[in-house]
């Protein structure tokens, strides 16, 4: 249990630090007021997009890690915690569990559980696996070259690392990302992309009720082993 709650501890200061770093960036980087290709909105529209996806695998990440510590949830030292914590808390560590553990709710397509699952072994982290669905991303957002910013496979060779970037790559991850958030059984872009949005938004939710949780259990936690009550 102490192993347990030292890993949720480095789970807690991963999420903040991703949602720090995501916040710093929105507060220094102006949203482009324009469509028109351009270094700055290719730039933009990338970062936020890596930003994302690398939340969404560190959240799979916990996910993982709660399922394969499944049986500690019904330990007397563990359910002890939950009496001395609001209500509130219990029922948002339920529905976290949900998630993790895929019970019934979590394997519906459409549910954030199952869309998280797919973003992290497709897109995430997994390059090795990553090949066929960001060709085939790759060429749906490019064989329509009426969508915004489709006719050409925008790319910047600069003299530094800052003034270099694969825009075409961005696209392919963003096109797939679009795909898993969206609903819809032909491409709509404008659908799409409203579909990606609120995606991402419901994600940042989680993450935000995730690290409430999280401090309310470590604090718990803490302070009963202080009175060595666990």
């Amino acid at each position: 249990m102490e192993d347990f709650f030292l890993v949720l501890a480095v789970i807690y200061n991963d999420l903040k630090g991703l949602i720090h770093l995501e916040k710093d960036f929105m507060d220094n980087h102006v949203p482009p007021t324009s469509g028109t290709p351009s270094a700055y909105l290719g730039e933009y529209n990338g970062m936020t997009t890596q930003l994302y996806k690398t939340l969404a695998g560190l959240v799979n990440e916990f996910f993982v890690f709660l399922k394969e510590h499944e049986k500690l949830y019904k330990e007397p030292r563990f359910q002890l915690m939950f009496l001395k914590m609001a209500p509130s808390v219990g029922k948002e560590w339920e529905g976290i569990l949900d998630a993790a553990l895929e019970r019934p709710d979590s394997k519906k397509p459409g549910t954030l559980g199952y869309r998280l699952l797919r973003v992290r072994n497709d897109v995430a982290f997994h390059y090795y696996k990553s090949e066929k669905v960001l060709r085939e991303a790759f060429q749906e957002f490019f064989n329509d070259e009426t969508r915004p910013n489709a006719d050409f496979a925008y790319y910047s060779f600069g003299e530094n690392m800052q003034d270099t970037r694969f825009y075409y790559a961005d696209a392919a991850v963003q096109r797939y990302l679009m795909k898993t958030a969206s609903t819809e059984g032909a491409p709509n872009y404008a659908k799409d992309i409203v579909a990606l949005q609120d995606f991402q938004s419901e994600t940042f939710k989680l993450v935000r009720s995730m690290n409430i949780v999280l401090a309310n259990m470590l604090r718990r936690f803490i302070t009963m082993r202080h009175e060595a009550k666990i």
